[in-house]
């Protein structure tokens, strides 16, 4: 399920709630004797008004049944209720609770979509919305060459390319730069997703011994987000006919139409030694993928 889907749900599901909690401040104020009363007439004049063919008669009930809900939520309104029971419960004005405004995600929709990207996504709330919000000044000597990758990564991602590898030392700044590329990602529209290598290895695994009629569901989780940070590529363990044969079956899904961001301690040669050739030579397709080389010291020592 997509991320717009899933925003489009939970619109409906508070929609839901909203009405709920309508009807149960109805039933509460309907204790209320002379509430009640005011209630029942209203009711009674609006079976007046939908049996009523004549547009005179049916225009002068409407006058009845509006100024019995003015007295009401007046009465309401003295007692501390300041809502009207009367309407159904609107979210949002543009939308109308479609979730879309002339066939594209209405704003109320993607903030929910942003928020359930983050709510599945928890380690992704620690970065900057994208390169524009970050703190250079952080990495110190190396500002200038951080500030260079930065525009280097945003213009490789305009030009098409699909692949992202950052490669370095452990504490040089990976994965603080894949994580603020993938909520940048997120801020302009798309569905991603940030999990570590260890994580999904775990989750590949669970594939591979799931029942045929699950296959496909878990496997859309695995792969469907228009972009994935997979962290620290190299630190799971390897199993066998789980871990090399899928994800290489995921690149090679991915690779056309969807980011995927890698973050390693490894080298080409240590990729190449771990996984095999055939997935080295999908993450290091010239056409589409961008290698970047970390060096420094480690900031989280330096800065301690």
């Amino acid at each position: 399920m997509t991320g717009r889907e899933k925003a489009v749900n939970e619109i409906k599901r508070r929609k839901k709630e909203a009405e709920e909690k309508r009807i149960r401040i109805i039933d509460d104020l309907r204790k209320d004797g002379y509430f009640d009363k005011l209630y029942r007439e209203i009711n009674a004049l609006k079976w007046d008004y939908i049996k009523t063919p004549q547009t005179q008669k049916r225009a002068e009930t409407e006058e009845k049944i509006s100024a019995k809900e003015n007295e009401i939520n007046k009465y309401i309104k003295e007692k501390g209720v300041p809502y009207n029971i009367f309407e159904m419960p609107v979210l949002c004005n543009k939308c109308n609770d479609s979730g879309t405004v002339n066939g594209k995600i209405c704003e109320c929709a993607e903030k929910i979509r942003k928020e359930i990207m983050l709510n599945e996504n928890p380690m992704l709330r620690n970065y900057p919305t994208g390169f524009d919000k970050t703190d250079f000044s952080y990495y110190g000597k190396n500002e200038k060459e951080k500030r260079t990758c930065a525009e280097y990564i945003e213009k490789s991602l305009k030009s098409g390319k699909k692949i992202f590898i950052f490669a370095g030392k452990t504490g040089t700044g990976k994965t603080y730069f894949a994580g603020t590329f993938i909520r940048a990602l997120i801020e302009s529209g798309k569905d991603a997703r940030a999990i570590s290598a260890i994580k999904l290895n775990k989750e590949l695994l669970e594939y591979h011994c799931a029942p045929l009629e699950r296959k496909k569901e878990l496997w859309e989780t695995i792969t469907e987000a228009d972009a994935i940070l997979i962290d620290d590529l190299g630190a799971e363990q390897v199993l066998n006919n789980v871990t090399i044969p899928y994800i290489l079956e995921m690149l090679t899904e991915r690779a056309e139409n969807k980011v995927t961001v890698i973050t390693t301690n490894l080298s080409p040669v240590e990729l190449e030694k771990r996984y095999g050739q055939r997935i080295v030579s999908r993450l290091l397709d010239k056409k589409l993928s961008v290698g970047i080389e970390f060096g420094g010291e480690d900031l989280r020592i330096s800065k301690k």
